[in-house]
């Protein structure tokens, strides 16, 4: 990333979306050329989007409305209670997009007077959404190293039996998280992605009460794992879980 746009993106401040009133601002990626057309990262912040409404990330909601053309990618974006490293995951994504499909420059600007800043807080250095207190009648079993390595095989059990369209929602939110993590939203700016994209979780059933997930080959810290247990704790009332564990 040329250093001049990675200063840009340091020196963002820390949307104000928690002062009572949504904020609302407009994202802005200028392609390298005219002909950019954006299609992966405008995929991309739709599975932010979809991931961010599973609650995995904490309270507060997002919404992003993409448009594309002419070398450009804009989009207006309304977000209230968000906790803050939801901000710095988003960005980083988009900052490692540029990988994928180049981009000369980035802003993010506030539409209106009432969505302000916090001015004395950088967004990427904002720290991580961390793992969540289970709900009451989840029991969740890891160990203080199941969230330190490269690789997490989770197996998550329900009360019931769950239907295979059950299995296959969660299993689609698996990936919008995959999606995030491996192409760099829990990896700093300055640092690279090897092939991003190149390796997905996997999920499959475990019988007819349990998902299992798989994954491998992902070098981040422990609070991107932490974001995939707490889509399971997001999900555990719909899918009747009563049990999260590293399998």
């Amino acid at each position: 990333m040329p250093p001049r746009l990675a200063s840009k993106l340091m020196a963002l401040p820390l949307p104000a979306d928690d002062r009572g009133s949504p904020w609302r601002g407009s994202l802005l990626l200028q392609g390298a050329d005219d002909g950019a057309e954006f299609d992966a990262t405008a995929e991309l912040l739709s599975y932010f989007v979809r991931f961010a409404a599973t609650g995995a990330f904490g309270a507060g909601s997002i919404a992003i409305d993409v448009r594309r053309r002419r070398g450009r990618l804009q989009a207006e974006v309304a977000a209230s209670g968000l906790h803050p490293g939801t901000w710095r995951v988003l960005v980083q994504m988009l900052a490692h997009c540029r990988q994928m499909e180049p981009y000369d420059d980035f802003a993010l600007q506030a539409l209106d007077q009432a969505s302000g800043w916090h001015a004395d807080r950088r967004l990427l250095l904002q720290p991580y959404p961390t793992l969540m207190a289970p709900p009451a009648g989840v029991e969740l079993a890891l160990d203080e190293d199941a969230l330190t390595g490269d690789s997490l095989d989770l197996r998550l059990t329900s009360a019931r039996k769950l239907g295979s369209a059950e299995v296959k929602a969660f299993g689609e939110r698996v990936k919008d998280w995959g999606s995030l993590a491996y192409t760099g939203g829990f990896t700093a700016v300055d640092q690279a992605i090897d092939e991003p994209l190149l390796d997905q979780p996997s999920t499959s059933r475990a019988g007819p009460q349990a998902i299992d997930v798989v994954v491998s080959q992902l070098a981040a810290p422990a609070e991107a794992w932490c974001s995939l247990v707490n889509l399971g704790l997001a999900m555990a009332s719909r899918l009747g879980l009563v049990r999260i564990e590293a399998a």
